[in-house]
Formats: structure tokens, C-alpha cells, sequence
């Protein structure tokens, strides 16, 4: 069975940020072994900012891949009632 399209927009996202978050978490733990600022910046971006952004795009890839799509009203709705002329 395939994979829908809807569904990779998800899957994509939420792997690519946790694989961000891992790498983050190395570079951090790097940090405070070498105490090079570098690791601190890259590992808190990877950490904290790119997971979170990730997370919003599959977010809003879920909800715009569940919604509904309203039709418009046939052309004689609200018409049944009218009175006779």
C-alpha cells in the first residue's frame, strides 16, 4: 500500500525534526566538552528552532490535509418558502 502524498507532507517534517533535535543535542553535549561557541549556537538552533518550526509546517499540513471542503449552496436553497406570487 502507497503512501499518500497528504501523509508524507506529515511524515517528512516530523522525521526531519527529530533527527534536528538528535544533532542539537550531540552538538550540545559537544559544547560542554570544548567549550567552543559554535557548538552552543548550531546546537541550540538545532535544538530548539528547527524542531519547532518543523513541527508547525507537519501541524499545519495535518490540519489542511483533514478539513473539510465546502461546496457552495445549490442555486435554489432558501427558496423552498417563498411565498406563491
Amino acid at each position: 500500500m502507497a503512501i499518500s502524498l497528504d501523509l508524507w507532507i506529515v511524515i517528512l517534517p516530523l522525521l526531519a525534526g527529530i533527527i534536528s533535535l538528535v544533532f542539537g543535542i550531540i552538538l550540545l553535549v559537544k559544547y560542554s566538552k570544548t567549550r567552543k561557541g559554535k557548538y552552543l549556537f548550531w546546537g541550540i538552533i538545532l535544538t530548539f528552532v528547527v524542531p519547532g518550526l518543523l513541527f508547525y509546517v507537519a501541524l499545519r499540513g495535518y490540519i489542511a490535509s483533514t478539513g473539510m471542503i465546502y461546496m457552495p449552496a445549490p442555486p435554489n436553497h432558501g427558496m423552498e418558502y417563498m411565498p406563491a406570487p
